[in-house]
């Protein structure tokens, strides 16, 4: 499956997610991690989709799914039985939401990346939904690396804002920047 790399900002953004069980959990861990306004609809949650709807106070609509919960979601994520899912499918195909169909890549508008959180960036990987174990593995690997990018950001944008006052045009910013950069290579290499 070819998909098209996007970081989507879900902040407050209607997110209705159908099942309660583990398909759930990762999207539920997810979505309340970057405060999407989420919905779920299930009559039965597994005790830990419940705490994270206790904790993070989730709508919790304890019932059936029925085409009427859609609404005004943006991202409706299938997460329930397969005839569940099914209809899930057939009730969003004309409406102008982006729908995530768990564990059914040929049924989804988007899928969900590995995705490494720095404080300061957002690395996501995928295998086009052929090998999750496979994108998880390369996450772990990034994370290990990428965790000292994070405090180098934070220089570098201290570094930043002082190349903008010292130097008049982006041309001088960069060009200093790689003399530094590459002294600071040399200096790695000799020790």
């Amino acid at each position: 499956m070819k998909t098209f790399p996007i970081h989507l900002k879900v902040e407050g953004l209607k997110v209705l997610l159908v099942g309660g069980g583990h398909l759930a959990l990762e999207k539920i861990e997810r979505l309340v991690q970057y405060e999407a306004d989420v919905t779920i609809v299930c009559p039965d949650l597994s005790p830990e989709v419940a705490a994270i709807v206790a904790e993070h106070d989730v709508r919790h609509l304890a019932e059936s799914y029925c085409k009427d919960h859609i609404g005004n979601h943006r991202i409706i994520y299938a997460a329930a039985d397969d005839e569940t899912n099914a209809r899930i499918y057939d009730d969003t195909r004309k409406l102008p939401v982006l729908l995530n169909m768990v564990d059914a890549p040929d049924f989804c508008d988007f899928i969900m990346p590995s995705v490494v959180q720095g404080e300061h960036f957002t690395l996501s990987v995928s295998t086009g939904a052929k090998a999750a174990g496979l994108s998880k593995q390369m996450r772990e690997q990034f994370e290990q690396y990428l965790r000292r990018e994070d405090d180098i950001l934070v220089q570098l944008d201290k570094i930043r804002d002082v190349f903008k006052r010292k130097y008049d045009t982006f041309n001088e910013r960069r060009d200093r920047l790689r003399q530094i950069l590459e002294e600071l290579e040399r200096i790695e290499k000799s020790e």
